[in-house]
């Protein structure tokens, strides 16, 4: 599948099944918010599951990557699907608190098919400059 551009209208509905739309309401973060970025990953304890999926799709810009290849991927940090949603309640909640949105952007699968993560290209980009710091 061809990776998402920054503008691909795919990304608006990315966090529309999030349940809390308060949280998501943020901006995508920007060269200007680096330091920010620093921070808020430095917060979070090193080899910690957030940062194992964020690493991840740091790496794969713009791609929707399924939970179940994430888990099959990791699976000594991801034991299923939940798990892997429930990683990233404390890093949400940093970027919120800063008024960013979440580092990337899911979209819920139905019972039979797994949700897809994504990062933007842009964001992955201050993700991978921030995780080099």
């Amino acid at each position: 599948m061809t990776p998402l551009s920054d503008d691909s209208p795919l990304w608006d509905p990315g966090h529309a099944s999030a349940g809390d739309p308060a949280r998501f309401d943020g901006h995508d973060v920007t060269v200007d918010d680096a330091t920010s970025v620093t921070e808020i990953l430095e917060a979070v304890a090193p080899g910690a599951p957030a940062l194992v999926l964020i690493d991840h799709l740091a790496a794969h810009p713009g791609h929707r990557i399924s939970a179940d290849a994430i888990t099959t991927a990791f699976p000594h940090t991801f034991t299923n699907r939940h798990s892997l949603a429930g990683s990233t309640s404390r890093i949400n909640a940093l970027c919120a608190d800063r008024g960013f949105r979440p580092l990337f952007y899911w979209w819920k699968g139905s019972k039979a098919e797994p949700s897809t993560y994504a990062m933007k290209p842009s964001v992955a980009a201050v993700v991978r400059s921030a995780r080099r710091a």
